[in-house]
């Protein structure tokens, strides 16, 4: 109800200026004729209770312009006033308007062009597998939503939950690379997180359940296409070589493609199994940790075929519970 008063206070104050102008005069005057009677009842002489009255209530134009800020009617005066003064800036200066006018076109029309370009380019050409499918999962907690999650209830949930077909995680780290000053930004993800996007490698391959998920693997890393690029001048020959990451041997298995299928707001340099934390890592539990101390993980799931998301839902919550 305060916001449709406001509204009709400003609409008012739009469209019968000199009337809500009036009624405010009205008003005051009345208050300082009522407070100069009851001075003559005390047996103050009229005019000297007037004058009395009128110099203890202040100046009428304060007490009006109080009025309107009170009702937020002050903004429109001055956002009206600030359009008239730059309305006669423009006027005294016209080639100061046309310049003005001219970069803001360009600048709105570039802008435009590029965003249409990266939608095209990049948004609507990411080789996402089935995406209405794929959602992610957080842990209410009394605090809120929990992003992070123990990667125990994500092998927990794969195992258990009937209605998510598969299950995705990842965790970043950063790691040190080989006569690199500058640290290395890695996700650990679940070995199947390429093959769930249908993302295929620009080079060599990319993780694979059937082989990287097993702690006892051979350390394998894949390269971003942009990293790879920078640091190791794009050369094929890096597949198949062995790199250092945290001082620990990794052999390159492959390059990301250009369009990379991402769950993350984010582009890494390396990708490696999540398997493989503990190796680059010492003294991580983010594997076997029950809370989220270490860090978590960040989880998503996709659907069974014929679940929709609220069914989803629940049966994830009735077995997390």
């Amino acid at each position: 109800m305060r916001l449709y008063a406001q509204l009709r206070s400003w609409l008012k104050w739009i469209l019968e200026r000199q009337q809500l102008e009036t009624d405010m005069d009205s008003e005051v005057r009345f208050h300082i004729e009522s407070y100069a009677e009851d001075l003559v009842r005390t047996g103050v002489p009229k005019s000297e209770a007037m004058r009395r009255a009128r110099i203890e209530f202040g100046g009428i134009e304060s007490h009006k312009d109080d009025m309107r800020a009170s009702l937020g009617l002050r903004l429109w005066d001055e956002v009206w006033a600030d359009l008239r003064y730059a309305a006669r800036r423009l006027r005294k200066s016209p080639g100061f308007t046309l310049s003005a006018v001219l970069v803001l076109a360009v600048g709105i029309g570039v802008n435009v062009a590029a965003f249409n370009l990266f939608n095209v380019v990049l948004l609507k050409s990411l080789p996402v597998r089935d995406p209405d499918s794929l959602v992610r999962l957080q842990r209410r907690t009394p605090a809120g939503s929990a992003t992070f999650m123990p990667y125990l209830s994500m092998v927990f949930y794969r195992e258990h939950v009937k209605t998510l077909s598969a299950m995705i995680a990842t965790k970043g780290a950063r790691l040190d690379l080989e006569s690199d000053a500058q640290p290395v930004s890695a996700i650990f993800a679940t070995a199947n997180y390429f093959t769930e996007l249908g993302t295929a490698a620009a080079y060599g391959q990319l993780l694979d359940p059937a082989r990287d998920d097993a702690p006892d693997t051979a350390p394998v890393v894949v390269l971003s296409l942009e990293f790879w690029q920078r640091r190791f001048g794009a050369d094929r020959s890096i597949v198949g070589k062995i790199i250092h990451l945290n001082r620990k041997p990794v052999m390159v298995i492959g390059v990301t493609p250009y369009a990379l299928a991402s769950l993350i707001n984010q582009y890494p340099d390396v990708w490696l199994p999540i398997t493989q934390l503990p190796y680059f890592v010492e003294g991580s539990k983010a594997l076997t940790d029950t809370s989220s101390d270490d860090g978590g993980v960040v989880m998503w799931g996709r659907l069974a075929p014929g679940v929709t998301c609220q069914g989803g839902r629940a049966r994830v919550a009735g077995a997390d519970a």
